[in-house]
């Protein structure tokens, strides 16, 4: 359930004004795919928040937007994330923006419920559940631009986030047996501290209206800073992404 409410003030500037809530029940009905048991198991897991934005234009070229969200997990009880963001429209066709914001990650209901195996590996491995995982939290930073054209437009944005008790999985080396059936053992577990930092660039073109081209580029520096695997990359994080 969602509700979202607009409500556009003058005050100093021009204010829109955007608050709500959220409810959502995350309900699981699996069969349990490390298991022999051909069964259905159901799970479910509550979760509420609440939030409020102000996107205000103190200027025709220079808008702040705060926004504070509070969440309420059923499991992991309540958290605050606040959010700063700048936007600047230095000319008609370049616009600068930046921006901090605060994250809150609940672990899902496969990865926390006790004795769940989830299949990895094409079959070869499962990713043991963890009842002891502790929710992600993280604080993001982004500077970037943009550049209109008629046709055209270019855009780079740099970006950082760091993270405490991130949520990964990595293979033990060790095996389990499950009903019967040996697998590779993985399992899920919070890094007490990690980053991710990099530069996305971005540009589409429009030769004619009913044809455009776009293309996006990623690099992607991520580091564990603190746990056994300290200084390595985390793991599905991929350096180069492109589209």
């Amino acid at each position: 359930f969602d509700a979202k409410f607009t409500t556009p003030l003058q005050a100093a500037g021009e204010h829109t004004l955007v608050y709500g809530g959220q409810w959502t029940e995350n309900a699981l009905t699996d069969q349990n795919p490390g298991r022999a048991d051909p069964g259905d198991e159901t799970f479910s897991v509550e979760q509420w928040a609440v939030f409020a934005e102000d996107e205000w234009w103190i200027t025709p070229s220079f808008a702040l937007t705060g926004g504070l969200r509070y969440t309420e997990h059923e499991s992991y009880g309540g958290e605050w994330t606040p959010r700063l963001y700048a936007v600047r429209n230095a000319t008609d066709a370049l616009t600068i923006k930046g921006g901090v914001s605060t994250g809150f990650k609940a672990p899902g209901v496969r990865q926390t419920v006790d004795g769940y195996y989830y299949t990895t590996q094409r079959g070869a491995g499962v990713i043991v559940s963890n009842p002891d995982l502790q929710p992600e939290k993280s604080t993001s930073y982004e500077l970037g631009a943009i550049y209109t054209a008629a046709t055209w437009d270019v855009g780079a944005t740099l970006f950082r986030t760091e993270f405490e008790d991130k949520i990964a999985s990595f293979n033990s080396g060790e095996t389990v047996e499950v009903d019967g059936t040996t697998y590779n053992r993985w399992e899920y577990t919070n890094i007490g501290e990690a980053r991710i930092q990099g530069l996305e660039l971005s540009g589409s073109w429009a030769p004619r209206d009913d044809l455009s081209l776009r293309a996006t580029y990623t690099w992607t520096d991520s580091e564990q800073l603190s746990g056994e695997y300290e200084g390595l990359p985390l793991m599905r994080t991929p350096e180069h992404t492109a589209s």
